[in-house]
């Protein structure tokens, strides 16, 4: 933990990312407490190195990595709103989203089934047009990587989560798994069912139907919500 802290630190090999070197050698000092009893001089020694990752990081961005301590999304775009229509954005951190319409802002814990130690290999926005009236729809599409031991084989399970963003709330709309052997680290790419894009389009009774060219292809349905 403490040399992925600095490599995302230093942004070498990885994409720099400040949280997450502040999370992972959080992480790494909370780990040496709890292993030995350190000496005075070790203890200072990890003092130093958690305020040197974590000291200069503002108020948010330390809650953020206090979240990834224990319980990192790798690969996460922080600081980075994807803008859905003129002050109209969601950003995602690493326990919620907080999602900003026409000055009113919302932070909302990230609904369904949350991946702990994962890594965020693509989110990818789509706007989808109604068929008749009506305004227009947005969602967000994630993909997350985690390895897991399953009967003494190093397995990943590669999971695609579909949220719409109806005013100030996300709502997780469906979620869609691959599992083939082999580690999440280092990423693989992804699926290319996945990167090939997913097909969206508006149906009846305000319904959305969603295609994943897969062999077979995997397909859903994304019914229509009142927002508040």
């Amino acid at each position: 933990m403490k040399q992925l802290a600095q490599l995302y630190a230093e942004g070498k090999g990885v994409e720099r990312d400040d949280v997450l070197a502040c999370g992972l050698v959080r992480a790494h000092a909370a780990a040496a407490a709890r292993g030995t009893r350190l000496t005075a001089a070790a203890n200072r020694a990890m003092q130093v190195l958690v305020e040197k990752y974590c000291g200069e990081l503002p108020v948010a961005d330390r809650a953020s990595a206090f979240a990834a301590m224990s319980c990192p999304r790798i690969g996460l775009d922080r600081h980075a709103p994807i803008e859905l229509e003129t002050g109209w954005s969601i950003q995602f951190n690493d326990r919620s989203a907080t999602i900003v319409k026409n000055g009113q802002s919302r932070d909302q814990a990230l609904p369904g089934d949350l991946l702990c130690r994962a890594q965020v290999l693509l989110t990818r926005h789509s706007k989808i047009e109604p068929s008749g009236r009506g305004k227009p729809r947005h969602v967000i599409e994630q993909v997350t990587v985690q390895s897991a031991w399953r009967n003494g084989t190093l397995t990943r399970d590669l999971v695609w989560q579909l949220y719409e963003i109806r005013g100030l709330e996300l709502d997780l709309a469906a979620v869609q798994r691959w599992q083939e052997p082999g580690s999440a680290w280092p990423a693989p790419p992804v699926p290319d069912a996945i990167a090939r894009g997913v097909t969206f389009s508006a149906a009846a009774a305000g319904t959305i139907e969603y295609t994943i060219e897969d062999t077979p292809p995997r397909t859903g349905r994304i019914e229509l919500r009142a927002s508040r």
